[in-house]
């Protein structure tokens, strides 16, 4: 690119990437205006007309060839916006709309049926983390208030399938301590409910998603292991509505769809000194699940006994063992998949 940035507000048309605003720390300091775009067929950049309002951790929504970028923050998350302001990429132009209600950074925004929905965020030191969720219509330029989410949440992510709003991680400070978030939540526009839905494995907020071919996929983010340890995550994980029982009235019928043999990684990992194991059949199997250490000696038999298809959950104690790399191992018939987890104490 061409200024180093972080906490930029991020959205794509056609075969171009827009780059706008951001700063030079995870603060939120000396933030900026700028609008870079990436054209994927000439691996280029290019420098448009700034934002009137300089700013980082804003979110942005495209709706009818137009970007709306909204919220934000400068000064060290100090001073929060609630702005609301429009580029024409055609025009190369920028209007300034009607101010979301709440002033926020960090918030999320999602577009179904060419309404924007600006989701969470937080205000200002030590981040409390926002429930509230307001609707934009471009064709009005009005605001509406909705049914607020369970979970307060800031720097969380969001994604729509199949008309509905899926709500992922997050954190939200108690006591001054970072609490991140493995919770979902799924909203219905057209009911204006929310519903909890099964949770990520991983605790972790800064992460982003994607939908491709009917899954979400949640990558990325981190967890504090104390307020001065930062833990950065490489894990990815999916998440498919229709396998999720909470969606399904009869928890038969959801393990019916279950096609193949899974361990999931441990959550949460690293851990101390206990850590959830879980792990789906999609047909009665012998399950056998162990635990090894970085030798290779067997530490514990976890499970060894035939399952009916499902999914299922197990806790491991590890405050036994020494902090080390650890492997948990499951085989069913020709099925064989290891999962490193990683003691801390």
């Amino acid at each position: 690119m061409p200024e180093n940035i972080c906490g930029s507000a991020i959205c794509s048309i056609d075969n171009n990437i827009y780059i706008i605003g951001g700063g030079t720390t995870i603060m939120g300091d000396n933030v900026f205006s700028s609008v870079f775009v990436y054209n994927l067929k000439s691996d280029s950049w290019s420098i448009k007309t700034p934002m009137p309002t300089a700013r980082g951790f804003a979110s942005a929504a495209v709706v009818d060839g137009k970007i709306y970028v909204m919220g934000g923050s400068s000064d060290g998350l100090t001073k929060v916006y609630n702005i609301l302001e429009v580029y024409d990429p055609d025009k190369d132009l920028w209007v300034i709309k009607a101010n979301m209600p709440t002033a926020r950074t960090c918030l999320t925004t999602t577009v179904v049926d060419g309404i924007i929905y600006a989701i969470g965020g937080t205000v200002n030191a030590p981040w409390p983390g926002l429930k509230i969720v307001e609707a934009y219509d471009p064709k009005n330029d009005t605001w509406t208030s909705k049914a607020q989410m369970h979970d307060s949440r800031w720097s969380h992510t969001s994604s729509v399938l199949n008309g509905k709003i899926y709500v992922i991680g997050g954190d939200n400070v108690y006591n001054n301590n970072y609490n991140e978030l493995t919770s979902v939540e799924e909203y219905n526009p057209v009911t204006n409910t929310w519903e909890t839905k099964t949770p990520m494995h991983w605790e972790r907020a800064g992460l982003v998603s994607g939908v491709i071919e009917g899954r979400i996929y949640a990558i990325g983010g981190g967890f504090h292991q104390s307020i001065h340890d930062l833990i950065i995550l490489s894990a990815v994980e999916e998440y498919n509505p229709t396998l999720d029982p909470t969606d399904v009235e009869d928890l038969e019928k959801s393990e019916a769809l279950l096609t193949e043999f899974n361990l999931y990684q441990n959550y949460p990992n690293p851990f101390n000194p206990l850590t959830k194991i879980r792990y789906s059949v999609p047909q009665s199997s012998t399950v056998v699940i162990k635990v090894f250490d970085i030798l290779g000696n067997e530490i514990e038999t976890l499970v060894n006994v035939v399952k009916p298809a499902g999914s299922y959950e197990l806790n491991w104690n590890a405050e036994n063992l020494p902090s080390d790399v650890y492997f948990c191992k499951m085989q069913s018939g020709n099925f064989v998949e290891t999962k490193k987890m990683i003691l801390v104490k």
